[in-house]
């Protein structure tokens, strides 16, 4: 019973020492709210852009394959120029498509022409594709359209252009028909792409066949991809059998990267975003850790002739000392309450800005508050025990 009316006591004093300093107190609060408002809210970011990520993978590790080949140092293509129609036997494939990035030569991509004194730009990548990279990459139209299987068999000099590389030029969305200088050559726009719905680099190219590529530039310096879209419960085949058909010989040597590939990926990319974020918000934890620190140990030296006359009056130490612990949790607990609202409030708003949906690990709203007071249990034990052993005579002297 005894025990219990002591802890009521200090209680008591601890709120009514609060109160009597309320900007003080505040000012204490705040480090506890910020750092454990930057640590929930992180959580909170990595959790929300994490599940995010996941979807974004979880459909890419579904839908899919990707097959990279390296530069062959025979000087040759190092995938078949009929990728794509072996892999379109396959079973579960919807389509596939063959790419690789032209190297082309200080002249670049212009809608000038090419005796002209000045050019719009040099800076359009171009990309050697076959046709079916328009159905893999989901791609939508602004104008025109896409090369063909024929286009592509008789080494027809046609591009596509990408939106951002249309704009780049000077030309538009609206340029089908229009003509381009690559390095030199005259390539006509067959269409202008407004959107894809994966490989977002594309809007940034300019697309030839792969056939008219070889034909001027010569194999790639820099090796091959295969991309193959497929059913989502067919991926796994797929991206097993895919090497065995691109290369029955050496299929090892291509790389896969589909179904446990892309989720392995998703796994470490996780892992790096989520200890980052949690790293910063660790930080600002220690900071409001250290400022809880400074402001209750001011609080002690400036209360010292308090101390001493309530140490004079018959004060144990231990009371002195629970006293300041006990202020220093309930401020630490009141900045972590205030710090997970502000997070949350935080969070909701990231998320609504960018069309996602909050997700927030439920036991993080509980714990957080608890964490803030534990920090202020922490932060207020060294002014705690420095208060305690303070001696009366030598406390009212001050």
């Amino acid at each position: 019973m005894k025990s219990w009316l002591a802890a009521r006591n200090v209680f008591s004093e601890a709120v009514l020492a609060i109160a009597a300093r309320p900007g003080r107190s505040i000012i204490t609060a705040v480090g506890t709210l910020v750092g454990v408002g930057a640590l929930t809210a992180s959580i909170g970011i990595a959790t929300t852009t994490g599940a995010q990520a996941d979807r974004q993978f979880q459909s890419l590790a579904n839908t899919l394959v990707t097959v990279t080949a390296p530069a062959d140092s025979s000087g040759q293509l190092a995938l078949p120029l009929e990728s794509e129609e072996r892999l379109d036997s396959l079973h579960g494939v919807k389509a596939a498509e063959l790419q690789f990035q032209v190297s082309i030569g200080k002249a670049g991509v212009t809608a000038l022409p090419p005796d002209a004194d000045e050019s719009r730009s040099t800076n359009v990548g171009v990309i050697a594709a076959s046709p079916g990279i328009f159905d893999v990459s989901g791609a939508q139209f602004a104008s025109g359209a896409g090369f063909s299987h024929l286009d592509n068999d008789r080494h027809l000099r046609v591009a596509v252009l990408g939106s951002v590389a249309a704009t780049t030029l000077g030309l538009g969305q609206q340029s089908a028909d229009s003509t381009v200088n690559i390095d030199g050559v005259p390539f006509l726009v067959m269409g202008v792409l407004s959107n894809v719905t994966n490989q977002s680099g594309l809007l940034n190219d300019a697309i030839i066949p792969v056939s008219v590529a070889l034909e001027i530039w010569g194999p790639p310096v820099s090796g091959a991809s295969v991309t193959i879209a497929t059913q989502s419960n067919a991926t796994s085949a797929v991206a097993h059998e895919a090497p065995l058909m691109l290369n029955p010989q050496l299929p090892k040597s291509l790389l896969v990267i589909g179904g446990s590939g892309t989720l392995n990926i998703q796994a470490q990319v996780g892992q790096d975003f989520s200890g980052l974020i949690r790293l910063i918000g660790g930080i600002a934890l220690v900071i409001g850790f250290l400022g809880i620190g400074a402001i209750t140990l001011l609080s002690v030296i400036e209360r010292t002739s308090e101390i001493g006359l309530r140490r004079a009056l018959g004060a144990r130490r231990s009371i002195i000392g629970c006293q300041f612990v006990c202020e220093s949790a309930i401020l630490g607990f009141s900045g972590g309450v205030a710090g997970t609202i502000i997070a949350i409030c935080v969070v909701l708003a990231i998320a609504q800005a960018h069309q996602q949906l909050a997700v927030f690990p439920i036991g993080v709203l509980f714990i957080a508050p608890l964490v803030g007071m534990l920090v202020g249990m922490l932060a207020g034990a060294y002014p705690s025990l420095r208060a305690a052993r303070l001696e009366p005579v030598e406390a009212l002297r001050r």
